[in-house]
């Protein structure tokens, strides 16, 4: 018999089984739990637990929380310290790219853009959109 079936036929019957600490656990009347039916169970003992258990959670999503347009809104209206220092610093090779993509991070953070300098992902997204889209 498939675990599926198995676990819903005791399941009609009252008997609940579930998974503790790697263990098969099965609780519920006596005269449900027959030679029969925990000879199955035993059988296929790995099959019902597999069944039983949850699948995964597969990893989140992580939203993107820099975009192209958000960084276009930084670099047309550069704060100070960006547009005085780390722009013409790259432009003439005194700084380098995650240095560059570094402040603008920055100036997101700042913005209210819900980022992270100290994130290197945060850092890398932005040093991709500005190789991306050309604005360097």
């Amino acid at each position: 018999m498939k675990p599926a079936a198995l676990v819903r036929r005791l399941a009609g019957e009252g008997v609940r089984l579930s998974v503790e600490g790697g263990d098969l656990k099965c609780r519920g009347p006596k005269s449900a739990l027959t030679p029969e039916v925990l000879a199955d169970l035993k059988a296929h003992r790995a099959e019902v637990i597999a069944h039983l258990r949850p699948a995964p959670e597969p990893p989140p999503v992580k939203p993107a929380k820099v975009t192209p347009a958000a960084i276009e809104r930084i670099l047309e209206s550069p704060p100070y310290w960006l547009a005085g220092s780390y722009l013409p610093a790259y432009r003439d090779g005194r700084c380098s790219l995650r240095g560059l993509a570094y402040a603008v991070t920055s100036a997101l953070k700042i913005a209210g853009h819900g980022v992270s300098a100290y994130d290197d992902g945060d850092v890398d997204d932005v040093a991709q959109i500005l190789l991306d889209t050309g604005w360097l």
